[in-house]
């Protein structure tokens, strides 16, 4: 039988079973069909893995001339990026003066092209005090979890405003987060700094700062523990893995931040 390799497991399936209705016994045609149907079967299966090693050494190829055509166009990308920023400077240097609203803009007509350069606003946060705030203000809402101190159930029914419960936090979290500047600063662990004295949390520090909580939770757990976010996060559920990401997020009635600054990114367009 020289059929697909489904057809000759069949046939091989077949012979087999009809030997083992009859006790083991295989019956002389049988066993001439066996052997045929096993050669057969051999042959597909060297068949089969000729045509995925083959099939591998193409996909093999397939990445090394993908690497090639990425790496060759980082390059051209990278040229690009050299020579803009080199028309940058000229543009800047000679160009026509505009003001604007995020500061002064430079244009060159050359003919065939026309080129502007163009200021966007972005903030750029200081790694050093957001991560700062973010390991001292969850280690102390751990702290107050798991001391009984907070409990989630029992929050809702709190009887101080939001402003009073938020200052009386961050005004812990600023004593805390200032023993730990200071050491951090005597053990030269504080990157390069405008000063080197402490400047308090604020509020709109704590607006701006988004943490991103990523962790595995069961279905169960969800629906039974009122808790589930914070037994999460201290560790009660006996979680593996927790994840937790900072990422600024400022508004525009957001002024008064101190774990960042805005900064002017001058680019140039082609036209």
């Amino acid at each position: 039988m020289n059929g697909s390799l489904y057809e000759i497991s069949n046939e091989l399936r077949g012979i087999l079973n009809s030997a083992m209705e009859n006790d083991g016994e295989i019956s002389e045609e049988d066993y001439k069909r066996l052997v045929i149907t096993r050669e057969n079967f051999n042959e597909k299966i060297q068949d089969y893995c000729k045509a995925i090693a083959l099939t591998k050494y193409d996909v093999d190829a397939c990445k090394c001339e993908k690497k090639r055509i990425n790496d060759g166009q980082q390059v051209k990308v990278n040229l690009i990026e050299k020579l803009k920023t080199r028309l940058l400077d000229a543009v800047i240097e000679f160009g026509q003066e505009k003001e604007g609203k995020n500061g002064t803009t430079y244009t060159i007509d050359a003919g065939t092209f026309k080129l502007f350069t163009k200021n966007l606003i972005k903030f750029v946060a200081d790694e050093y005090r957001a991560n700062l705030l973010k390991k001292v203000l969850l280690d102390y809402y751990k702290e107050l979890f798991v001391n009984r101190v907070l409990v989630a159930d029992e929050y809702a029914e709190k009887t101080c405003s939001e402003e009073d419960e938020i200052n009386t936090i961050l005004g812990a979290v600023n004593s805390i987060a200032k023993t730990i500047f200071i050491s951090d600063v005597e053990n030269h662990l504080v990157p390069p700094l405008p000063t080197e004295e402490w400047v308090d949390f604020t509020i709109d520090d704590l607006k701006a700062l988004n943490l991103n909580f990523t962790f595995e939770l069961s279905a169960c757990d969800l629906i039974t523990g009122g808790t589930y976010i914070a037994q999460a996060y201290c560790n009660e559920l006996g979680l593996q893995k927790i994840d937790i990401d900072v990422k600024p997020d400022l508004s525009s009635d957001i002024e008064n931040v101190t774990i960042g600054q805005n900064q002017v990114n001058t680019s140039l367009t082609i036209k």
